[in-house]
């Protein structure tokens, strides 16, 4: 793999300077009870187990495919298999030592999701002599302090960037805001904050949304509470069932409950038969119960606050807030090519059993991905060069300004050589012919013509 690796990184002349890591889960469907870790042919192997499926199917067994891809690009440079049930800020000091390895120093930048804000690790990196950035998690102190603070005093953001909306091209622009936190990590690293007009518009109706959703469900509740054949009879079991709602709609600062008791009295014949004026009545007493809710008006107010913000932590000192922002959001590309590894390429579902034979077939999907990462870059790169803002790939000759391996390769599908023989002997050859776009497609590539066009 490495040596694959350092090769293109020569011929493409592919930058090195910034890495961007993630994993992702491959599903396995069947027991493989003998991909169980143990060693084979005097090496370990991977255990296929249960663990935290990204697949959304914890029923199934799996193992973790972690792919570190470059900021140039996106080119695959490292993976690795790890075993289902690992995971992943145990692999972030592994992969990071490996990347120093293939690059040679620590000059480069590395960037992933919130597992990698782990103590041990950024002070790995960070004594080494490495730089990353990633997201500070909710659970640490540091992140609730800073909302607290944006609440309760005027925080002074410095405005980055406007940029185009790509999914509404002619809606409002996203503004991008930044501010430094007064304070530092408790490791004593910088946390920078950055704030988003179109997160804090979802975030607004996330939480809306939620409470909408639990207030449905708590007069659902009453409704139920109402009918004759409702089974909550005492206040703990309906405390319950609020409770259920509450913590699964996650509204538990925005809605307070209240439940009342109601008591009914009713009188029956202490005997039966028709009743005279000797008749006696005994008074029974029913208790009914009223679910009261009421919206939470100043914790909403609070947290509507700090709509639209996310933390990020990193120990590049000389960063302008700008430059963190722009590495950082590169990170989403890598999402592309697990996308494109289980859906284009279709690593799942794997029908092999033995698991040294599955690793093997895994370098091989590493492959694929870097020579289809390789395909992509160099027609965009041309393309920019050459001043083309997009080319007609598409059905209908519609344009596409990133294409894609997957559809460049389509275009060649029909290309057929036919010969013409007679009694065995060779008659003519009749070569493809390339039309106008296939022609554009290989010059931006800079393959010659006659790879296609030409019969050897």
């Amino acid at each position: 793999m490495t040596e694959i690796v350092l090769k293109a990184v020569r011929k493409f002349d592919i930058e090195m300077d910034q890495f961007h890591n993630d994993s992702t889960s491959i599903t396995f469907y069947g027991n493989y009870e003998d991909a169980n870790g143990e060693d084979q042919r005097g090496k370990s192997t991977l255990n296929i187990t249960h663990g935290h499926n990204k697949d959304h199917r914890p029923d199934l067994k799996q193992l973790v495919f972690d792919l570190t891809v470059s900021s140039d690009g996106a080119i695959p440079i490292h993976y690795k298999n790890y075993d289902g049930n690992r995971t992943d800020d145990t692999t972030h000091i592994d992969t990071w030592d490996t990347l120093r390895k293939i690059k040679g120093d620590t000059e480069f930048i590395y960037v992933a999701d919130s597992k990698l804000c782990v103590t041990e690790t950024m002070k790995h990196i960070d004594k080494e002599g490495g730089f990353f950035i990633t997201i500070l998690p909710k659970t640490r102190s540091e992140e609730k302090w800073f909302r607290d603070h944006v609440a309760e005093n005027k925080v002074s953001w410095d405005e980055i960037c406007k940029v185009q909306n790509p999914r509404d091209k002619k809606g409002q622009t996203i503004t991008w805001k930044m501010v430094e936190s007064p304070i530092c990590s408790k490791e004593g690293f910088r946390i920078v904050w950055a704030w988003n007009s179109k997160k804090e518009e979802i975030d607004q109706n996330r939480r809306q949304k939620r409470i909408d959703k639990s207030i449905l469900e708590l007069e659902e509740l009453q409704k139920r509470l109402e009918s004759k054949r409702c089974c909550l009879k005492t206040k703990q079991a309906v405390s319950q069932e609020v409770e259920t709602i509450i913590e699964a709609t996650g509204t538990k600062r925005w809605i307070d409950v209240e439940i009342d008791e109601i008591s009914k009295i009713s009188y029956k014949q202490e005997k039966r038969g028709r009743p005279t004026k000797d008749t006696k009545y005994v008074a029974n007493t029913k208790v009914q119960y009223q679910v009261k809710w009421k919206i939470n008006d100043v914790n909403v107010k609070t947290d509507a606050r700090s709509d639209g913000m996310f933390p990020l932590i990193t120990n590049c000192k000389e960063m302008t807030h700008g430059e963190i922002l722009e590495k950082y959001k590169y990170q989403p590309k890598i999402e592309k090519r697990h996308e494109q590894l289980k859906t284009v390429y279709g690593v799942a579902p794997i029908f092999l059993k033995n698991i040294t034979r599955i690793e093997a077939l895994l370098f091989i999907y590493f492959v694929a991905h870097l020579v289809q990462s390789l395909i992509e870059r160099e027609i965009r790169i041309n393309m920019k060069k050459s001043g083309m803002e997009s080319i007609p790939i598409y059905p209908e000759k519609r344009q596409c300004a990133s294409p894609t391996t997957d559809r460049v390769l389509g275009l060649f599908d029909d290309m057929k050589c036919q010969h013409l023989t007679n009694d065995g002997t060779l008659v003519k050859t009749f070569n493809p012919k390339l039309n106008d776009i296939q022609i554009t497609i290989l010059d931006l590539l800079n393959m010659p013509h006659s790879t296609y066009s030409q019969y050897y």
